[in-house]
Parts: structure tokens; C-alpha cells; sequence
């Protein structure tokens, strides 16, 4: 997914993330499994995949990103992992409730 692509479906509406002091648009959806999360076992912790475009988090860069404490939804989460594709705009930030 592209810059445009990612613009086009969060005009449709879309959720805001507080990272690194900046209100950052993301798509957010829950894990496919809530209660667990591969590092280092079960979690009973919301946990979920936000997607957001590398030029909002800028000057970051996305492998400086795990561990990191964000807020979304008026709640803390810690970024657990950060996976971005190299030919795509888009950075998938996997988070859980801290």
C-alpha cells in the first residue's frame, strides 16, 4: 500500500495514535488472537495491529519503535512489534495494553 492509498481509506474516517508527541492517523483492528501475542507467551492484555504511514511518524524510524508507550483510545499500549514491508509506505505496528 502506498502513501495515496492508505490517505484515501483514512479519509473515510480513521482512528488517531500519540506517538512520539504527534496525533498520527492509523487504521486499527484487533489480533486475530487477543489473548496471546508471540513474545514470550499469553498476555490477557487488548492487544492490537495499527497501521500508520511512515511519513507521519518521520523523524522516527520504524525499527526505533518496539517498546515504545503510545496512547490510543485514551489508553497506554506498548509497541511489541514493528514490521514494515520495504517497497510500502505503510508501517503495522502490533501493540498491546500496558
Amino acid at each position: 500500500m502506498n502513501e495515496s492509498q492508505f490517505r484515501e481509506l483514512c479519509g473515510a474516517g480513521c482512528e488517531t495514535l500519540e506517538i512520539a508527541g504527534k496525533s498520527v492517523p492509523a487504521l486499527v483492528s484487533t489480533c486475530a488472537d487477543e489473548k496471546t501475542i508471540l513474545i514470550g507467551g499469553t498476555l490477557n492484555r487488548a492487544n492490537y495491529v495499527a497501521r500508520v504511514c511512515v511519513l507521519d511518524i518521520a523523524p522516527v524510524f520504524p525499527s526505533e519503535l518496539p517498546g515504545k508507550v503510545i496512547s490510543y483510545a485514551g489508553n497506554a499500549f506498548r509497541i511489541v512489534q514493528c514490521r514494515k514491508h520495504p517497497r510500502s509506505d505503510i508501517v503495522h505496528l502490533t501493540m498491546s495494553e500496558k
